[in-house]
């Protein structure tokens, strides 16, 4: 189940602003302030009624007593009652003043009993989209279509009215055409609708684009879609009215079926979050087509702060960026998680989006950022060690400059960094008077004696590596020798000897 942040956080500011992020509680259900019915634990408190900053910080004070997943008041609310709300780590929300409180109560409860575990819900909230289409078709005698506010197609009516070409378009590409957009840009239509509050009346420019008339879809500030329905003439003031008022009930509508999909996906990510981290209950939840996963860990696209300290979780600021972009790439519902800052993909280890060979040929030809696969396996329970290989591989794939790679590709760059990182607090006396000789006089003696030792003590290949001639570095190395103190002849001497080196230099 969701928590109360995670509820109140769905629907958008244009409906519920969160003023408090508190302590993550998951909501049991929905109480109206003053029912007589006790309070259940988790419950997120709608205080109807609650006016002034003295009876808001008593609501506060109460729904802190329950233990209360969240509390939701009528904007303005008070800054006393915010900062006793931080004080109680009580999450507290005020609801936009236009709304009525019956559209959110029923909204809230529609959010949380879907709870984003079953789709039949998804497809439910879909279909009532389309109902309305219709409802409004009838109404106007005239085909239909719901738009979002990037022009991308929620809904259509069916059977009823005339429809053109751009119409067939719109719904076949499930978006308005690049070239109607264009249109519609130069025309100033769509600047017009982003501010207005009533309906449009657009006359025919072209055959392929008939007469419409446009009703925005706002909640609040926010415009939050739009109705197109293929229509000519003008509006009778009674017709403008029920429009309006059908207008409001489509975009809440709209921003439910939105806020749906936004906790259906927070849930999804924490459930593979806690699948990364071998969460026992996690783990049960996933179930894969394929017995082959890698985990995928994608480098960072943002410069700001790994985690957002306001959102319980910690979810990660480059996962929703990521989304979009491999959902762009043919990928619509990519398996991703956040773990300690970084983000990763769940994905088969196989050809096809959403598999393993298909992301590194996408990244290799101009992903955002470099990505690193862990090897394979073949269970949800191998997934924790699978994370933590590609965590490893990532940081080799900055070190060698390199895009793409899976662990198998630099599994001797993770055994060397572990090993070094082991080392690194050990003293040796040789290498201390090394380092010294070179600080003094500005030798590079620990440098070739690094260089000596990973080309296997082969002089020409470490002069190369050095850009040296090689009579300079048996010159070199006849020093090392004596400030060393060590049988550099020693397999084992050597091994450790530049493990130590890659520690300090």
């Amino acid at each position: 189940m969701p928590t109360g942040l995670q509820v109140l956080r769905s629907p958008g500011d244009a409906v519920v602003r969160v003023l408090v992020a508190g302590t993550a509680v998951t909501v049991g259900d929905i109480h109206l302030a003053g029912d007589t019915a006790p309070a259940g634990p988790g419950a997120l408190v709608v205080a109807i009624g609650t006016d002034g900053a003295e009876a808001q910080e008593a609501a506060v004070r109460s729904a802190a007593g329950l233990r209360a997943a969240g509390l939701v008041l009528r904007a303005p609310v008070a800054d006393g009652t915010v900062a006793l709300a931080r004080a109680e780590r009580l999450t507290l929300a005020a609801v936009d003043e236009r709304m009525d409180w019956s559209h959110l109560v029923w909204f809230l409860r529609s959010l949380l009993h879907r709870d984003g575990h079953d789709a039949d819900d998804g497809a439910a909230a879909q279909q009532e989209l389309f109902a309305m289409a219709d409802t409004v078709a009838r109404m106007l005698d005239a085909s239909v279509t719901i738009e979002d506010p990037h022009s991308r197609v929620l809904a259509y009516s069916a059977g009823v009215g005339e429809a053109d070409v751009v119409r067939t378009s719109t719904i076949l590409g499930r978006a308005v055409p690049a070239d109607v957009l264009r249109r519609l840009r130069a025309s100033g239509v769509l600047r017009r609708l982003r501010r207005a509050e009533r309906p449009i009346v657009l006359p025919a420019v072209a055959p392929d684009l008939l007469g419409r008339l446009v009703v925005p879809l706002r909640v609040g500030d926010e415009a939050v879609g739009s109705i197109w329905a293929i229509r000519d003439g003008e509006l009778d003031a009674e017709l403008e009215e029920r429009l309006v008022a059908v207008g409001a009930a489509v975009a809440l509508q709209v921003v439910r079926l939105r806020a749906g999909r936004d906790l259906a996906m927070r849930y999804s990510v924490e459930r593979v979050r806690e699948a990364l981290r071998g969460g026992a209950a996690a783990g049960g939840d996933l179930a894969f087509a394929s017995r082959a996963l890698r985990v995928v860990a994608l480098g960072r696209l943002t410069d700001g702060p790994a985690d957002d300290p306001a959102d319980d979780g910690g979810r990660d600021v480059d996962l929703p960026v990521w989304r979009t972009f491999l959902r762009r790439h043919a990928w619509p519902e990519p398996i991703l998680g956040d773990v300690d800052g970084v983000t990763f993909a769940i994905v088969d280890d196989g050809p096809g989006a959403g598999g393993w060979s298909w992301l590194r040929e996408l990244v290799a030809d101009g992903g955002p950022a470099s990505v690193a696969a862990s090897r394979a396996v073949v269970d949800v329970a191998g997934l924790p060690g699978a994370r933590r290989e590609a965590a490893e591989a990532l940081v080799a794939a900055a070190d060698l400059g390199r895009r793409v790679v899976a662990h198998e590709d630099v599994w001797t760059t993770v055994v060397l960094r572990r090993a070094t990182a082991a080392v690194a607090t050990v003293a040796h006396d040789g290498l201390a008077r090394l380092h010294a000789a070179d600080e003094e006089h500005g030798t590079p003696l620990a440098a070739t004696l690094r260089a000596w030792l990973e080309c296997w003590g082969d002089v020409n290949r470490a002069a190369a590596d050095l850009h040296v001639h090689p009579n300079t570095v048996r010159l070199r190395m006849r020093r090392v020798r004596a400030l060393l103190g060590s049988d550099l002849d020693d397999g084992a001497e050597r091994a450790a000897t530049l493990l130590l080196l890659r520690a300090s230099t």
